[in-house]
């Protein structure tokens, strides 16, 4: 398939993404995966990124989107055997950034570059975002909000203080600061939204973010074995700068971790209850 790599065109200074962006014949822009894993903080490692990969496609089937269209199969042409390679679209992109490891600050820049770029691209006009791929970022910011308001709402209500209501088949996840609330209806146990964070980071579940604006992330292993959730974060406008800017994401304590955080803070037996009913 012709390709060529786009020219940077200007002096001023310009993102490693899009120095990296490539543009076919009928003039569809796309990204190889190889081009991006060094970006990305890979290095070589194609097969974890490889791995990212195939979480975001799981993202992009879970939202209904062309899989297909949005991350074509290639093959590296170089002077060894070919390697296996996809030709990724920008939301794609997006996609991979987001399912990339959050240690690595490469991957902060990414999920940054592309986010705002979608963005911009959306609401720019000419080329305009395919209209799929904006209805799901916006659906995505209207999920966010949603999440934000549940969550300022549960902030002002006390759990009840009754027996544990835990349950294996249990489900839903809570903000650091409600799971210290529940954690707190142990007797055995005292803890607020700050000192939970600090205890989750004693025990390698968490890390501060390198974002400039700060915050908390989670270690992947800790999202992989189902004790934590990120929400990602919505870009919004830095009315001091005039640019966008992506936050971190927000942690999340799934009812698994806040099983596992009870037994590592001593907490007694017996139950304790949800909010909301939860179970």
């Amino acid at each position: 398939m012709p390709r060529e790599m786009l020219p940077t065109g200007t002096d001023s200074p310009q993102s490693p993404f899009d120095r990296v962006r490539q543009v076919r014949d009928d003039g569809s822009e796309f990204w190889s995966a190889r081009d991006l894993v060094p970006l990305l903080g890979y290095g070589a490692d194609w097969r974890n990124f490889a791995a990212a990969i195939d979480r975001a496609k799981a993202t992009a089937a879970n939202q209904g989107m062309d899989i297909a269209t949005l991350f074509v199969g290639a093959t590296e042409k170089s002077g060894g055997r070919p390697r296996e390679d996809f030709h990724l679209a920008r939301f794609a992109c997006y996609l991979v950034a987001m399912n990339g490891d959050p240690r690595k600050p490469e991957v902060a820049a990414a999920q940054a570059y592309f986010a705002i770029q979608t963005r911009a691209a959306e609401t720019a006009t000419a080329p305009a975002v395919p209209q799929s791929y904006a209805d799901a970022l916006r659906a995505a910011a209207d999920e966010a909000e949603r999440a934000e308001a549940a969550e300022r709402r549960a902030a002002e209500l006390e759990p009840p203080a009754k027996a544990w209501n835990i349950l294996a088949s249990a489900s839903g996840n809570y903000s650091v600061a409600e799971a210290a609330k529940i954690l707190s209806q142990d007797p055995a146990i005292s803890i607020g939204r700050d000192r939970l964070f600090a205890f989750m980071a004693d025990q390698g579940w968490v890390f501060r973010s390198r974002n400039p604006r700060g915050g908390w992330e989670a270690y992947q292993t800790q999202v992989d074995n189902g004790r934590l959730y990120e929400r990602p974060a919505r870009p919004f406008l830095n009315e001091k700068t005039g640019e966008l800017e992506l936050p971190a994401p927000t942690v999340r304590v799934t009812v698994k971790g806040i099983e596992r955080l009870r037994e590592l803070l001593g907490g007694s037996e017996g139950l304790i209850a949800l909010p909301g009913g939860k179970a």
